[in-house]
């Protein structure tokens, strides 16, 4: 996460991984019409609250698709933020696991 007034030109190349740095990881079972929704416990960064959200609501988007969003919890604090996110899929069925393109 970087704060907006610190912007990057699209050529520029990604930035490395730095102490301003933080991995937010969650295990999916499954999403359903019965709970379509999954929140990830609060991770702290730079004091403020972060969640990533995902959501299968087909309102939506079509039927089978997924919506990713990180959220912050900042209870009144007005800040804009810019994330550059690195998001990887890992399928695990039985004792074997596989890296999945999203």
């Amino acid at each position: 996460l970087v704060p907006s007034n610190r912007k990057r030109r699209m050529s520029d190349p990604p930035a490395k991984k730095s102490k301003n740095s933080c991995t937010i990881t969650m295990n999916i079972v499954t999403l359903t019409d019965k709970d379509p929704v999954l929140i990830s416990p609060v991770h702290k960064f730079n004091g403020l609250a972060w969640r990533l959200f995902i959501s299968s609501y087909h309102v939506m988007q079509p039927k089978g698709r997924k919506e990713i969003s990180l959220l912050c919890n900042s209870l009144g604090k007005s800040e804009l933020w810019r994330a550059t996110a690195d998001i990887r899929m890992h399928v695990t069925i039985g004792d074997k696991t596989t890296e999945r393109p999203i």
